[in-house]
């Protein structure tokens, strides 16, 4: 569902350079926003890995994520016209997750940032069509999913992190300075290292690769 969402924004995007006919609200400046976000994930973050540090004291597993609750979306960005801006996009969500290595489901928690740019065209005189593309930062949280001790007894967090590539696609409404926005995001993450709670971070010896989305409502106000 949420991949038929982002081609149906992204052809939406595309669209607009036959129909644009009128000059875009949107200008050069500053503007901030907050908003709700749900999110997914899929990929190598399945619930079958499980790593061990050097001396076998730690023992880290990832976990798949479930649909997840409605979380907190936030951006902050700079027009440098009125078709292009420099933009970062946060989001926030909480999930449940199961490992084959860990039994019954734990909360977990999916951080996706994003820094780019962001390409901009009118539909009308109150609306516009979007669309961003720039780097990613990925962390994954999990209780209870790292193990530590000599006997592998005690639980506790751990931090699975990375980086990647994200684009995205939406549609911006005006009321004066207040935009309201719905969009979706597409993350390509790639994470290499992992933080338990009772260790340093470290290297893993394999990525874990796959895909994140994020479909959000934002709403921002334009300085």
């Amino acid at each position: 569902m949420a991949g038929r969402i982002g081609i149906a924004l992204a052809l939406t995007w595309l669209c607009a350079f036959t129909l644009a006919g009128t000059a875009a609200l949107a200008r050069p400046g500053f503007y901030i926003g907050v908003g709700a976000a749900q999110q997914t994930a899929e990929g190598d973050l399945d619930g079958t890995h499980v790593y061990r540090n050097s001396s076998d004291t730690v023992r880290l597993t990832d976990g798949k994520l479930d649909g997840g609750s409605i979380g907190l979306a936030a951006q902050i960005g700079y027009g440098i016209n009125n078709f292009l801006a420099l933009e970062y996009l946060y989001a926030d969500t909480k999930h449940k997750a199961e490992s084959d290595a860990v039994s019954g489901k734990k909360d977990a928690e999916l951080q996706t940032q994003m820094a780019g740019v962001r390409l901009t065209v009118p539909l009308g005189q109150r609306v516009e069509a979007f669309l961003r593309a720039g780097v990613g930062r990925y962390d994954v949280t999990y209780d209870e999913f790292s193990v530590t001790g000599p006997a592998l007894s005690k639980s506790g967090k751990v931090t699975f992190r990375g980086d990647g590539t994200a684009w995205g696609a939406g549609l911006e409404f005006f009321f004066n300075e207040l935009g309201i926005g719905l969009g979706y995001t597409q993350h390509n993450y790639a994470i290499d290292r992992a933080k338990p709670e009772s260790s340093s971070e470290q290297g893993l010896k394999s990525e874990l690769t796959g895909a994140a989305t994020t479909t959000d409502v934002m709403f921002t106000f334009h300085f």
